[in-house]
């Protein structure tokens, strides 16, 4: 049987005070309903893609020369086999290591694409086609549009005509506008907010490990990372990632400056950040969950050099970008 809600319109104000809130509650749950099933369907938008370049995971047909033996697949190739993918308006070449064969690029969806997601997160995700590992993430059009007129830093300097790969025929590519000084400043003022929580985490974190609290204090410094990273990230790209992997962070960092991936290499390092990423829930939710001494020590110094390096790269940044947006509205 079919529902029919016609007879439930009305005017909410003519109801009682309690009936108001009650319907006022309803519709705040419903809201917070649909954006959950609308991340749901992201997730899954995401998923399905990535499924699809890594179905490619084996090695790509051969390329022939004119020597007749086979080649690995060329950049242009790769761009190729991400346009047979997904419906793009503009491919971005953020990082390249010809020798390594690594690739990390910006993808632009069509307002064509079939997603009608209004925001993608900031995910990125990585595929392989031959030799090449490809790193990627998504962004709409229209969105990405916003973020340049906005003056965001990552969409107006590293998206640009010498980062181009692929422009879809009539696809508009707009610039910042007069307000981005202003918006550029008002992001510099809310890292500073982040670094400045980063940096009060940081001593409870060194006040925990003198008190021998070593589950804790890796629980304060992961969160002193995350929270001076998501600031970084918000700050130079008017993204604001939901996200706790402090991996994740780090790549979406290191596409606003080189440098973010490099504290974590050894594997002694890497070790240290998977304790880093448990901490998370389980120093709150673990009793049985220790962290050795030298751990904390460790993932100490990285967490000041983390912080330091933001603190540093911002400044640098802003004085860089104020520079480009003066340029820019002459």
């Amino acid at each position: 049987m079919k529902n029919d809600f016609t007879g439930l319109m009305w005017n909410v104000e003519d109801l009682p005070f309690q009936y108001q809130r009650n319907v006022v509650l309803f519709k705040n749950s419903i809201k917070e309903k649909l954006l959950t099933d609308a991340t749901k369907q992201m997730n899954v938008y995401l998923d399905q893609l990535l499924s699809d370049m890594t179905a490619i995971d084996q090695p790509a047909a051969p390329v022939t020369g004119n020597d007749g033996m086979a080649e690995a697949p060329q950049k242009e190739q790769v761009v190729s086999w991400i346009l047979s993918l997904c419906n793009a308006a503009a491919v971005f070449e953020l990082d390249c290591n010809d020798a390594a064969h690594q690739l990390d690029l910006y993808i632009v969806l069509s307002s064509q694409e079939e997603s009608s997601f209004k925001e993608l997160e900031p995910l990125i995700k990585t595929a392989t086609l031959g030799r090449w590992k490809v790193l990627f993430s998504l962004c709409q059009l229209a969105l990405f549009n916003e973020k340049r007129k906005q003056g965001s830093l990552f969409h107006n300097v590293y998206c640009n005509e010498q980062t181009l790969l692929y422009r879809a025929e009539g696809a508009p590519l707009d610039l910042a506008d007069h307000t981005s000084i202003l918006l550029l400043e008002t992001a510099a003022e809310a890292f500073k907010k982040s670094r400045n929580k980063g940096l009060r985490l940081f001593e409870i974190a060194v006040q925990f490990e003198k008190e021998k609290e070593n589950a804790f204090a890796c629980f304060a410094l992961h969160q002193a990372i995350e929270i001076t990273l998501r600031g970084f990230v918000a700050a130079f790209s008017g993204v604001h990632p939901r996200q706790h992997c402090i991996k994740q962070l780090l790549l979406l960092c290191n596409r606003i400056h080189k440098g973010f991936v490099s504290f974590f290499q050894s594997a002694s390092e890497i070790e240290a950040l998977a304790c880093l990423q448990e901490s998370y829930t389980a120093a709150r939710y673990n009793n049985d969950f220790t962290v050795a001494d030298a751990t904390v020590q460790l993932l100490k110094r990285k967490a000041a050099n983390i912080l330091a390096l933001a603190d540093r790269i911002c400044r640098e940044q802003i004085g860089q970008y104020r520079m480009f947006a003066q340029t820019r509205e002459r």
